[in-house]
């Protein structure tokens, strides 16, 4: 069985995430083609559930190991202002 770990930030929900989530489920509720500024804020992805927005933070996040271990290591002076926390997973 192989293990995935990812690394994504978090920011806080602002006025325009909230409004641009509701513009996007609005048009799937309808039918209609998405706006390109909805699909280039949401990079294209569907926002789900999503109750915050992602962050990306693969700037501030690199691998290290060492004596058997390894794992990653999060630069904290890297990370965005904006940023709420970051959430660790793994997928299976």
């Amino acid at each position: 069985m192989t293990v995935s770990v990812h690394i994504t930030g978090i920011a806080y929900e602002d006025e325009r995430w909230i409004l641009m989530k509701r513009a996007y489920k609005a048009c799937k509720a309808v039918k209609v083609d998405l706006p390109k500024e909805i699909l280039d804020y949401f990079d294209g992805r569907d926002p789900g559930d999503m109750m915050t927005p992602p962050v990306d933070i693969s700037e501030a996040v690199s691998e290290w190991g060492e004596d058997g271990k390894n794992g990653f290591k999060v630069d904290v002076e890297m990370l965005p202002e904006d940023l709420q926390y970051i959430k660790f997973y793994a997928s299976y």
